[in-house]
């Protein structure tokens, strides 16, 4: 049977649509179409990133303030269609952990995955609410017209506490519950054929509402009229209300809905989308100011307000109004959208891995091929991003995140929502194809064709020839299509950013983004796409420039057409040519050579350079000239003749810019020019595909600039650089052979000398003599020792038969270094005092702390083997610091062995056995266990950025590992009660594959869906076998009922022998979280239950044969045998028999009761 996509995906997308089509609407959900919403809302959401972030801080800062004078209000902002809603609303149901009626399950126990930081949260929320009046919570959006904020406010509490949305209305309905009468006159309408929801529409005037509050309110008025006219004073129509008004009907409101007497609920109360309400309306801002501030007065820490916005607080100035109020700030970005689209739509079924990442192995070179050349197609590390994105390849992936961006007028286009949804239907598009067909690359132009017509980023005539192809031309007219989609989507790409350098609508890249079947390979569709592209080219719907195609139109062939009568132009115009040549070299050697300044000797003497460009031999005039001749006006030989005849004391540096990459300068000179000219006097205007042309003119003349900068770069690297007297500079690049060439003007004969040169090293000499751990700082080193160039020189010259300092001296004191005797002098000690050398003086070791200067001439130097520096044991202190080892200062060796017992600790926790994977057994620290102390401290700081990457990676994995081992027994388990239902057959395969794939640690959790499918699917059975048993024990009672034995018992003994013979209902399971279902299957398991359904008739027979006894003492209960019966006379016999056994007991004067 063949594999679809859909069969590897844990949610069919064809059967599971983004909920509600991603958009949150913060309400109370009213059908049961929305409260399916909800639910799905709620399984998921995605506890991580910024959302576990904002979560935590919210959740944490109302806990933290609960016994405090006032609770800081929230404010969660970010873009449209970032999510901030969608927070918002799984907050609220999280909050009052909502009980779903069809199967009993909590909204805290149904997203996958949830942090238990958050987990803890809750649960202290819920405790803390146990002692106030439980937890509630009331969400809405401020209505934007022009009545009252306060009574739009109290709407929400109204809407969310089931109240009439009127003001007047609720209050009366909150004064009929407050007198105990509400239900008598709703029933008291009703009788009268309306309903009182109805009724309170028109309260005033309706004479059923009027008349069934005097059936149960006698007293309130004398007649209808009267009543109406009390009811209008009661509770008269208000256009705005104070405050004091607010706090009280919300007092009233929480009162309704707490739990305990005398108590108020801990109350979250959601304003969505605030900032849109107030936007820059003064008045509003104060009333929402001064509304949360009373309530906050009033209900002090007990009452929570959140209120979402696009905009972060500060932002503008009417917002920076509501800091000093909403203090706590959640802020979402997209930071988060790969993460959440790979667990709401792309997460995998375990059980089908092996099969998608074989078919992804052999696959592998088609997929490499894929935007090759390309900075997008260069990254290496998408081998998990291939299994996690299929069917999407992580390269389109990435290329439709840069097309977002390019098309996007909105700034939605890193918005959840959007990418969500995208991704979401391009992938419903290959759910039924087979496993190997992946999402073509144009399919995103399908998904936006609209919105960008809408938006004037694709132009109607433009969509309408691209979709002219699909009518009629069957396979290669949708192919011809889709190129042209892609042509259109590569074209808005911006090619100045370096993230998509190489990225265009070439026939490889377009052969490359239409590859659909991985298994097929590419070789038929790219021969296609080149015969479809030159059609396309034929018939004038594609331009060819160079390598790449454009989509061509009427308007845009005018701006082509003049832009190639300017590119000739140009070409034939070798003086504006030049200028712009020279203009480009001018600032590539600028950029190559920025000011170069240094000093010589002790005396710190500047010097300076000048860049001259003219054709005769500058003048010196106190600064060392850089004469720069370009073979376009002279000849390589010519200047290096120059430079000979100069002679060796000219301080004249010469430069040759070489004649390279000629007719591509040209070239890129024309198109920049020519561009830009176009630009500034175009052919037309005042048309959105005029101003589509602009922008793409713009972008070529960029691209012909940059074009020319890199040649004009490239050359200037290329250049020669000849010394006065002809000596060409060679070794390093332009910029280092001009400063080079310059410091060789001041002095030829110590090239060197600047190596050790400064003022400072006699107190080199002083730190190092006085024990400090840096001498050579007061040079301004601040590295290791051995890379300060005086001290490398000195340990490449002392080698391993050692030198006395007297010959060290004399070897840098001559050419080619020239370095004074205290930097000689400094470097010794420095490198004695850092452990690089060891020094002795007449056969005794001596230390760099209490050396004088007399005792360097004298002393010999040796290269020690394993030296420990100071900065290895300061390294070693630090990494036992970052791991959690307890350290001292001299004891680096010990801190080192319990780094690495850490290290082996967590390695070991990181795995285990099934479904655990192995654990990690990295070579590098049984190498390091069996190493000596010195070794050992400089390996280990040498490795040390590898040791912190194994403690930051198998600390989290430990700590996962311990986490799902727990859910791993917590599904084992779940499956073992299940086991009778068909969804332990369902879960058994991917079960078996994360034990036998020992992929217990993947992510996205593997448990996650099998435990929500198996609660799920237990809770149904738990609720159904309550119901069964409830019919049970209802048609017993009830034929016991029927008894005269039963019936002429005292009803109190009746209601003894039931309760002794289980013949009472139990309330229904309290099993919406996963510990309440477990300990509900501990107690009694689905079998247990069939137990006691199948056993309720032998209890109520045993309960009827108690009820004899109690009446008649001497009865005996008497179970007829069974039998076969096969005729009349078997049943005659029977019968007889029976009768015998009867009238036997009768004549004997003993009562019997047929069982």
């Amino acid at each position: 049977m063949t594999t679809m996509n859909r069969d590897v995906l844990v949610r069919d997308p064809t059967k599971n649509p983004i909920p509600n089509d991603g958009v949150v609407t913060v309400a109370n959900p009213a059908t049961p179409e929305e409260w399916e919403v909800l639910r799905r809302e709620l399984e998921t959401f995605v506890c991580d990133g910024e959302y576990r972030d904002g979560l935590e801080r919210i959740l944490a800062t109302f806990l933290g303030n609960i016994d405090q004078a006032r609770q800081p209000a929230v404010w969660v902002s970010g873009f449209y269609g970032s999510g901030k809603s969608h927070l918002a609303r799984v907050l609220e149901y999280l909050w009052k952990d909502y009980r779903f009626e069809e199967d009993a399950a909590r909204a805290r126990d149904l997203p996958a995955d949830m942090d238990q930081d958050i987990q803890a949260h809750l649960r202290e929320l819920s405790r803390r609410g146990q002692l106030e009046g439980g937890l509630w919570s009331a969400a809405g959006t401020l209505s934007a017209g022009p009545g009252s904020v306060r009574i739009a406010f109290l709407q929400i509490l109204f809407k969310s506490a089931g109240l009439p949305p009127q003001y007047p209305a609720a209050r009366l309905v909150l004064w009929l519950k407050s007198q105990g009468c509400f239900e008598a006159v709703e029933q008291a309408v009703a009788r009268r054929g309306k309903t009182l929801e109805g009724e309170l529409r028109d309260m005033y005037v309706s004479t059923a509402l009027a008349a069934g509050i005097l059936d149960v309110i006698p007293e309130f008025a004398a007649g209808t009229s009267e009543l109406g006219e009390r009811l209008m004073a009661q509770f008269p129509p208000s256009i705005d209300i104070s405050n004091d008004e607010v706090v009280s009907t919300m007092e009233d409101v929480l009162g309704l809905m707490s739990e305990r007497d005398g108590r108020l609920p801990l109350t979250l109360v959601v304003l969505d989308e605030l900032q849109q309400f107030i936007g820059d309306d003064q008045d509003r801002i104060s009333h929402v100011l001064n509304l949360v501030e009373a309530c906050t007065s009033r209900f002090r820490s007990h009452v929570l307000f959140l209120a979402t916005g696009q905009s972060a607080l500060p932002a503008t100035r009417e917002l920076q109004k509501l800091q000093g109020r909403f203090s706590t700030v959640v802020h979402l970005s997209d930071a988060d959208v790969q993460g959440v689209v790979r667990k709401v739509v792309l997460r995998k079924s375990p059980h089908r891995r092996v099969e998608l990442e074989e078919l992804l192995d052999a696959a592998r070179g088609e997929i490499d091929r894929h935007l090759a050349g390309t900075t997008i197609g260069l990254r290496g590390d998408e081998d998990g991003d291939r299994y996690q994105d299929y069917p999407l390849l992580p390269k389109r992936l990435r290329l439709w995140e840069a097309f977002l961006r390019a098309v996007d007028q909105a700034g939605t286009a890193g918005q959840l929502r959007t990418q969500l949804r995208v991704v979401h239907d391009a992938v419903s598009d290959v759910a039924e194809d087979p496993l190997g067909t992946v999402v073509r690359g144009d399919a995103l132009y399908w998904h936006l064709e609209g919105p960008m017509q809408e938006s004037a980023v694709l132009a109607r005539d433009t969509a309408t020839t691209i979709r002219s192809f699909i009518d009629g031309s069957g396979d290669d007219g949708m192919l011809r299509a889709r190129l042209c989609a892609l042509a259109f989507l590569l074209g808005k790409l911006d090619r100045k950013n370096p993230d998509f350098t190489g990225i265009g609508a070439t026939a490889d890249i377009l052969a490359d983004l239409v590859v659909e079947d991985l298994g097929a390979g590419s070789s038929a569709v790219r021969e296609r796409v080149q015969i479809a592209l030159q059609g396309l080219v034929d018939d004038g719907t594609l331009m060819q420039i160079e390598d790449e195609y454009r989509l061509q139109t009427v308007e845009g062939a005018a701006w082509d057409s003049a832009y190639l009568n300017a590119r000739r132009e140009i070409l034939a115009d070798q003086g504006r040519r030049s200028e712009k040549r020279r203009e480009e070299f001018r600032k590539a050697i600028d950029a190559a050579i920025p000011s170069i300044t240094a000093t010589h000797g002790d005396s710190n003497t500047p010097w300076e350079y000048h860049v001259d460009f003219s054709p005769e031999p500058p003048a010196s005039e106190g600064r060392v000239p850089v004469w720069i001749q370009d073979g376009w006006s002279t000849t390589e030989t010519a200047v290096r003749e120059s430079a000979r005849r100069a002679g060796l004391e000219s301080p004249t540096v010469f430069v040759f810019l070489p004649r390279e990459n000629d007719d591509a300068l040209n070239e890129a000179i024309a198109r920049s020019v020519a561009a830009r000219a176009i630009v500034e006097n175009p052919p037309t205007s005042g048309t959105p595909e005029a101003e589509e042309q602009r922008a793409a003119m713009e972008s070529r003349a960029r691209h012909g600039n940059n074009d020319v900068s890199t040649i004009a770069t490239r050359i200037v690297e290329h250049a020669k650089v000849y010394q006065g007297g002809g000596n060409e500079l060679t070794h390093a690049g332009f910029g280092e052979h001009v400063k080079e060439a310059l410091h060789h003007s001041l002095s030829r004969m110590f090239p060197r000398f600047t190596d050790g040169d400064a003022a400072e090293w006699h107190n080199v000499f002083d730190r190092a003599a006085e024990g400090a751990p840096d001498p050579l700082a007061s040079v301004d080193h601040h590295d290791e020792v051995a890379r300060h160039p005086v001290c490398r020189e000195i340990l490449e010259r002392i080698g391993a038969q050692g030198v006395t300092g007297q010959d060290v001296r004399k070897h840098f004191e001559a050419p080619p270094y020239g370095w004074p005797r205290d930097a000689v002098n400094g470097g010794l000690i420095a490198l004695l005092g850092s452990g690089l050398l060891r020094a002795t003086r007449f056969g005794k070791p001596l230390q760099a702390r209490g050396l004088t200067r007399q005792d360097i001439g004298p002393a010999e130097f040796f290269l020690e083997q394993i030296v420990v520096a100071p900065q290895h044991r300061v390294g070693i202190r630090e990494l036992a610091q970052r791991v959690g080892v307890d350290h001292e200062q001299g004891r680096e060796p010990e801190a080192a062995r319990g780094i690495l017992q850490r290290l082996f600790d967590l390695a070991e926790g990181a795995g285990g056995v099934a479904p655990l994977p192995d654990p990690p057994e990295p070579a590098l620290l049984a190498t390091l266990n069996n190493l000596g102390d010195n070794e050992l401290l400089v390996r280990m700081h040498e490795q040390k950025e590898q040791l912190v990457e194994y403690f930051e990676t198998w600390g989290p994995l430990a700590e996962t590992a311990r986490t799902r081992l727990r859910q791993w027994e917590a599904v084992a388990e779940l499956r073992d009660y299940a086991r009778a239902l068909p969804v332990a057959a369902e879960v058994g395969p991917d079960a078996d594959a994360i034990r036998e794939g020992r992929l217990l640690l993947e992510e996205p959790n593997p448990l996650s869906e099998l435990s929500r499918h198996l609660e799920s699917e237990l809770r149904r059975a738990i609720v159904d076998k309550h119901e069964h048993l409830e019919t049970a024990l209802g048609s017993a009672v009830e034929d016991l009922e029927s008894r005269h034995e039963w019936s002429r018992l005292d009803a109190t003994v009746r209601k003894q022998l039931l309760e002794a013979h289980g013949l009472t209902l139990t309330p229904a399971p309290e099993i919406g979280t996963l510990d309440a279902l477990l300990m509900e299957l501990r107690n009694s398991s689905l079998e247990h239950r069939d137990d006691a359904i199948a056993a309720t008739p032998v209890r109520a027979g045993a309960a009827l044969l108690e009820a004899v006894r109690l009446q008649e003492p001497q009865a005996i209960s008497l179970r007829p045998r069974s039998a076969t019966l096969r005729d009349v006379e078997d049943v005659d016999a029977y019968v007889e028999e029976l009768r015998s056994q009867l009238l036997a007991k009768i004549e004997a004067g003993t009562p019997v009761t047929i069982m």
